[in-house]
């Protein structure tokens, strides 16, 4: 199947706004931005009036870029989302094989484990039978030489003689460039039983209740206070 051009993005590129110059921008913001920074400090009502009269040709020039570099970022972000879209399309099929050459990895692996576990299941119970036979099989000969205490110990040697531990190859082969790592997960499932120190508060119910009541927010552990902002008109409209 031939591969479809993207033809979006190929309009987006031809169609994107030029960019705003820096030089033109810096040109009409210098001004106000002098003036603004020429404020080290508010020691007087004159210098507090002085600020308040910057701020809103601060507001002017914010809304002068906002007007000229807003469909430039726009064309850029719509060109993004078109590029990231394009490049999941393409990456999408592989991850999708890889993923699925993994799953059959895996199903596989699980197989030859549980096989090979069965075999070390009966090798296991084969040579604990051998241990027993060859403890009862001394405990006979020291009975037969009259070792009565000998012969008592190895027959209750015989009695608990633990499987032995085997030390079997690999259920799988190992292959250059594949690793397995291991973690531990996790399911809730059961919320009101998870121990307390386990738990968070929940700021976002806190945050709520304390924007509804104010002060009158009676939480346990929570210190309500007032955070005051000021803003211009232009921002608070």
């Amino acid at each position: 199947m031939k591969e479809k051009k993207p033809e979006a993005i190929e309009k987006v590129r031809w169609e994107m706004p030029i960019a705003p110059q820096e030089a033109t921008i810096a040109k009409r913001c210098a001004p106000v931005l002098n003036q603004a920074r020429s404020i080290k400090a508010i020691t007087s009502e004159d210098h507090f009036l002085a600020a308040g009269a910057i701020i809103p040709r601060l507001d002017e020039a914010t809304k002068w870029i906002e007007a000229v570099a807003t469909p430039f970022v726009q064309a850029l972000d719509k060109l993004h989302k078109l590029g990231v879209k394009f490049k999941k399309a393409q990456l999408e099929p592989l991850e999708s094989e890889k993923q699925r050459l993994f799953n059959l990895r895996a199903v596989f692996r699980q197989k030859q484990e549980a096989a090979q576990a069965e075999r070390d299941r009966i090798a296991q119970r084969a040579l604990q039978q051998q241990s027993k036979r060859e403890l009862l099989s001394a405990a006979k000969v020291a009975e037969q030489s009259g070792d009565h205490e000998t012969a008592q110990l190895f027959r209750e040697k015989a009695i608990s003689v633990p499987p032995p531990i085997l030390n079997s190859a690999p259920a799988v082969p190992k292959q250059e460039g594949m690793y397995i790592t291991e973690r531990f997960v996790f399911d809730i499932v059961d919320p009101d039983a998870v121990p307390r120190e386990l738990c968070s508060p929940d700021e976002t119910k806190i945050r709520k209740v304390v924007e509804a009541l104010g002060f009158k927010a009676a939480i346990d552990g929570v210190v309500v206070r007032r955070e005051e902002k000021e803003h211009s008109r232009a921002v608070a409209s």
